[in-house]
């Protein structure tokens, strides 16, 4: 199954990243971010067939992106 392999690999899975940036506890509390849009910005490549595989491993999907 593709998501056991991607998960075995030592990354942050979404509750390790709510912890890091302190909001577990909002996130407990059903504020989900849903409907909200957030940019990153990065000046290297990256693979979207990585991200989204990462996203469908846990029921999400990945926005459209504009280069």
């Amino acid at each position: 199954m593709p998501c056991d392999d991607a998960l075995a690999v030592e990354a942050a899975d979404p509750v390790d990243v709510f912890a890091a940036y302190g909001i577990d506890d909002l996130h407990s509390d059903g504020i989900t971010g849903a409907g909200r849009t957030a940019a990153l910005i990065t000046v290297s490549s990256y693979d979207q067939a990585a991200l989204d595989a990462y996203a469908a491993c846990f029921g999400a999907t990945m926005p459209p992106t504009n280069l």
